[in-house]
């Protein structure tokens, strides 16, 4: 009884996510109402490369999402940006290597290798990442190092390590 409930709940948001989550051609969602503007916000989600991380199924709208996303949301090339925060402009580590294995698992194996050679060319000295770059100068770096953002390069390089050493891949290919 309860499994059953659980997963009709399960089906009804997956249904709505794919039904109205990402509302125009830019893969953008509808943020919500806000005070500074008369018009639905749009935003990108780009913590929605998580999703796959932990299960939500790869569908077609998903899918055409991540080929979209380094044209329309990325910084410098590869870095992804943040839900287009106000607070911070620019590319965010973690959310870039989620979108790097997103790549990894919808097989843009090209994509992933240059994501993740990208994030090595913004580490430090020491190989630790900052928690983000400046949407405006590449050679700032936020919070360096943070955890969170070395972690989730681990989980990237972890989920798509066979294709880091295909001598066949390209990098600077994008969508």
């Amino acid at each position: 009884m309860h499994e059953t409930i659980w997963r009709n709940l399960a089906t009804s948001i997956t249904e709505h996510i794919e039904e109205g989550m990402w509302i125009d051609e830019q893969k953008r969602y509808g943020y919500g109402y806000v005070l500074y503007d008369d018009e639905l916000v749009r935003k990108y989600d780009t913590p929605q490369y998580f999703g796959p991380l932990y299960g939500y199924p790869i569908s077609d709208k998903f899918r055409e999402m991540i080929d979209s996303s380094l044209n329309n949301q990325s910084f410098f090339e590869y870095g992804i940006g943040y839900s287009e925060q106000e607070y911070h402009h620019g590319p965010w580590i973690f959310n870039t290597a989620a979108n790097a294995q997103c790549q990894a698992l919808v097989g843009n194996d090209n994509n992933y290798v240059s994501i993740v050679h990208w994030m090595l060319e913004h580490s430090n000295a020491y190989g630790l990442l900052p928690e983000a770059i400046d949407g405006n100068s590449e050679d700032i770096c936020f919070i360096n190092p943070l955890t969170w953002a070395c972690a989730e390069f681990i989980s990237a390089v972890s989920i798509g390590k066979h294709l880091l050493t295909k001598p066949d891949l390209k990098l600077e290919v994008k969508g």
